[in-house]
C-alpha cells in the first residue's frame, strides 16, 4: 500500500469513527448535509471507494464537531488530482470514445453508475484505485494526460 493510500485509509476510518463518535447513521449525517449527498456517499467514502471534495469533507468536519486538520490526515488525500477538471466533460468523452454506457463504464471500474453519476455531479471524486482504472483503461498515465487525451480525440 502506497503513502496515500494509507492516508485515504486514514481519512476513511477517521469519517466512521468521528460519525460514530458524535452518534449519528451515515444517513442522519448525509441529511445535515447539503443536497445532494446521500447515505451511499457517506458509505463510499468510509469504504473507500470514493473520496469526498475538500468541501464535503469540511461540511462532515463541521457537522461532526471535529477540526478539519483532525478529520484529513493531510490535504493531499482529498484527491486534488481531480481539482478544476470537468468530469462532465470527461465521462461524456470516455462513454463516447469507449462506446460504452454509464452501466458499461461503472462494470468496466466495479462500481455501480450511481457512483459515477455523483462524480460527474461533483459530489465527490474517484479514490486513486478507481482513478488507476479509468487512466488505465483509456491508456494514460495521469489525469492531465487523460484531458489532453480527450481534447485531442474531441477536435
Amino acid at each position: 500500500m502506497t503513502d496515500l493510500e494509507q492516508l485515504d485509509a486514514i481519512l476513511a476510518k477517521n469519517i466512521q469513527n468521528a460519525r460514530r463518535k458524535a452518534g449519528i447513521s451515515a444517513e442522519e449525517l448525509s441529511k445535515r448535509m447539503e443536497v445532494g449527498y446521500t447515505m451511499d456517499m457517506i458509505s463510499s467514502w468510509e469504504n473507500r471507494r470514493s473520496v469526498p471534495t475538500r468541501y464535503a469533507a469540511e461540511q462532515v468536519s463541521e457537522i461532526l464537531g471535529i477540526p478539519f486538520q483532525e478529520l484529513v490526515p493531510v490535504e493531499e488525500v482529498l484527491s486534488a488530482e481531480w481539482d478544476n477538471i470537468d468530469f462532465e466533460f470527461i465521462l461524456e468523452n470516455i462513454l463516447r470514445i469507449k462506446r460504452l454506457t454509464m452501466h458499461g463504464f461503472g462494470r468496466e471500474l466495479g462500481l455501480w453508475p450511481n457512483t459515477i453519476y455523483s462524480w460527474k455531479k461533483g459530489r465527490h471524486s474517484p479514490s486513486r484505485k478507481h482513478t488507476r482504472k479509468i487512466l488505465d483503461l483509456m491508456g494514460v498515465d495521469s489525469v492531465p494526460g487523460l484531458v489532453e487525451l480527450l481534447e485531442e480525440k474531441e477536435e
